[in-house]
């Protein structure tokens, strides 16, 4: 009779309880987990709040790469072209020519 109370006892028990089956029914170790993961919920939802966050964050500035490569491309255009009409225009090329004029001013 003994037997047969532990064999439906066991038998009654969740499939997910494996430990508390092998310790014979002294507590259940998946309501032990449950209420660890209860204290863990809050933290583990901010973590996934960040990590998304973080992911949205990162895929916005890789698609806006591409603009601030063509932005930065447009711009040494730019650059070198109005280089080349000074250069060739008889402008002289020099660091010192806005220091230059500042002086003649005075």
């Amino acid at each position: 009779m003994l037997r047969q109370a532990q064999h439906e006892r066991l038998c009654q028990q969740h499939w997910a309880d494996p430990l508390a089956s092998l310790a014979g029914g002294m507590g259940s170790f998946s309501a032990d987990a449950h209420e660890l993961s209860r204290g863990f919920q809050d933290y583990l939802q901010a973590a996934v709040a960040a990590t998304e966050v973080y992911a949205i964050r990162l895929a916005v500035m890789v698609s806006a790469l591409p603009v601030f490569l063509l932005a930065g491309l447009v711009a040494v255009v730019d650059g070198l072209g109005q280089r080349d009409l000074r250069r060739f225009g008889g402008g002289r090329e020099k660091g010192q020519v806005y220091h230059r004029k500042s002086c003649d001013k005075a």
